[in-house]
């Protein structure tokens, strides 16, 4: 029954979503850069949960001033993380992919037991929390002219299972402000093993 469900919450990627907040997840508001509108931008301010959810209708983005950002997401369940997909607008209904991120570093994090174990806190994203141990998950370049605007990447091989994931946007496409449509976590939660 439970796989019949997962198979019924899939979208176009043919994977299950752990990121999706209608599958339990939800931001880390100390982990995500504040939601603002870019000066002369034509993005409407959106709150950070719009890239975790699946309307991708036109100007249904997270929007941040620059080209630097990042994006915290807790699962609902631990997960042993397989895949990230990254979705943007389909260059047809696009004014321009300038504000699309480009190249992204995916960091998956669990909450710290004390005494800490684990990487450094000088090991994570720029925007931390001595509450979390981060690993790097994953770095990848969205390819906004690509021949799709879903588009999947694999992980480095690190295990897991893990809480959440900080999407970290290092770079866009060359726009004054970056603009998420969503993030996708694929893999296998770690109540399945």
């Amino acid at each position: 029954m439970q796989k019949t469900v997962r198979r019924l919450q899939q979208d176009g990627t043919g994977l299950y979503d752990f990121a999706w907040r209608f599958n339990g997840a939800r931001i880390v508001d100390d982990l995500t850069t504040p939601a603002t509108k870019g000066s002369g931008s034509s993005i409407k301010t959106n709150p950070p949960f719009i890239a975790i959810d699946n309307d991708n209708r036109p100007r249904r983005c997270w929007p941040f001033n620059g080209f630097v950002g990042q994006l915290g997401v807790l699962f609902p369940i631990g997960v042993n993380i397989t895949a990230i997909s990254v979705d943007h607008l389909p260059q047809e209904l696009a004014l321009s992919v300038s504000n699309a991120p480009r190249n992204i570093k995916i960091w998956g994090f669990t909450e710290v037991v004390y005494p800490r174990e684990g990487p450094s806190i000088r090991d994570a994203p720029s925007i931390s929390h001595p509450d979390f141990a981060f690993k790097p998950v994953a770095e990848f370049q969205y390819d906004a002219f690509g021949p799709t605007h879903i588009q999947t990447f694999p992980v480095f091989p690190v295990g897991g299972p893990f809480d959440g994931i900080v999407a970290e946007i290092l770079d866009n496409w060359g726009g004054g402000s970056t603009c998420l449509y969503r993030i996708r976590v694929h893999g296998q939660a770690q109540s399945d093993y």
